[in-house]
């Protein structure tokens, strides 16, 4: 039980960084343009 919820804690953590990163490139990609 503590592994299976320390799995999901991971990923969702994982799925904040990679979505921080997209956001973090998509507005650099912004200014690139501007």
């Amino acid at each position: 039980m503590d592994s299976v919820f320390w799995g999901a804690g991971r990923s969702l953590l994982e799925g904040w960084f990679f979505h921080y990163l997209k956001m973090k490139w998509f507005k650099m990609k912004c200014i690139e343009l501007k």
